[in-house]
């Protein structure tokens, strides 16, 4: 009989507001063998109480209460703490269709070897009808198109709404890197580096919540935490796919900095560059090079850019 226990982590953290509604998508799912871990991350709110009164709720619930780590601290205390054979992430104010984890494992149950689900979801606001996943092939065998893909789609980038093997994840050590505040681009980044079987569930399983006083709709420091992770990214690149993780730190600098570029972060991005050259072989290299040390207005000049990019390869 098919019935995988599946863990589903839920970090807690100031989110009194949104926690029931989260936890009634949970509970009431229609697939059932679940082991609901919640992670009070030391919240200062009504939080920690409502956990425990959900845990004698439900004989699923586990709670664990710790000092404060930040998400990625609370997601790994859930993957150590788990397990069921399969994980899932759920962010605690955001809340999932009552048929999600059903019409994730179907997905497994087609695919008994892959090794990550990716499913699709839909926002409270700004790209309602996403249909990420849409056109693309149910399952997937092939790393060089699998890591494309998953360095191509930005909303990938999401942590949320995937159903991953837990064996492969601690096997992999594709735990969350704490301090960060984009670590599910990280995630993302090194996921793509080890995984080589995936599935495609191509319903809208995920609602995601847009808050105005979330942490992403803070952008003033978005400039710095980007920088982060430029930094993070061009010092874990490695083989076998050094030149498409290159191509995507140079698409990244281009989307995020190319045209607005702070001063006190002009030192940090000479290193960046530095190190995006040493990290480069052949035409790349010369590419880069060329383009970073050579005058200011190149950076600027589409046509430039352009060929540049020919040279370094698309991700």
């Amino acid at each position: 009989m098919f019935n995988p226990l599946v863990s589903i982590i839920i970090p807690v953290y100031k989110v009194e507001e949104y926690l029931d509604r989260c936890m009634e998508s949970v509970v009431n799912q229609t697939y059932t063998n679940l082991e609901i871990i919640l992670v009070d991350d030391g919240s200062p709110d009504r939080c920690p109480q409502m956990c425990d009164e959900w845990a004698k709720k439900d004989s699923r619930i586990k709670v664990i209460h710790q000092q404060n780590k930040g998400l990625s601290g609370a997601r790994n205390t859930g993957i150590r703490e788990a397990t069921g054979e399969w994980l899932y992430f759920l962010d605690s104010d955001d809340y999932i269709i009552l048929d999600c984890i059903t019409l994730i494992l179907e997905s497994v149950r087609r695919y008994p070897d892959v090794e990550v689900v990716y499913a699709d979801f839909k926002a409270t606001a700004g790209f309602e009808e996403c249909k990420l996943w849409q056109g693309l092939s149910d399952y997937s065998c092939d790393r060089d198109w699998i890591n494309r893909h998953l360095l191509q789609h930005a909303f990938v980038e999401t942590a949320w709404n995937k159903l991953a093997r837990r064996e492969f994840v601690v096997n992999k050590g594709l735990y969350f890197e704490e301090g960060y505040i984009h670590e599910d681009n990280i995630w993302n980044f090194e996921m793509a580096k080890h995984v080589s079987r995936v599935a495609v569930c191509k319903h809208e399983t995920y609602i995601y919540v847009i808050r105005e006083d979330s942490i992403m709709a803070d952008v003033s420091m978005q400039k710095h935490r980007r920088m982060r992770l430029l930094k993070y990214y061009v010092n874990h690149i490695t083989s076998p796919f050094r030149n498409r993780q290159l191509a995507y730190v140079f698409s990244c600098i281009n989307v995020w900095f190319r045209q607005d570029l702070p001063t006190e972060l002009e030192e940090e991005m000479n290193h960046v560059h530095d190190m995006m050259i040493r990290q480069a072989r052949g035409k790349q290299k010369l590419a880069l090079w060329m383009y970073y040390k050579g005058p200011k207005k190149l950076l600027y000049n589409d046509h430039v850019l352009g060929r540049v990019v020919n040279a370094i390869g698309k991700v």
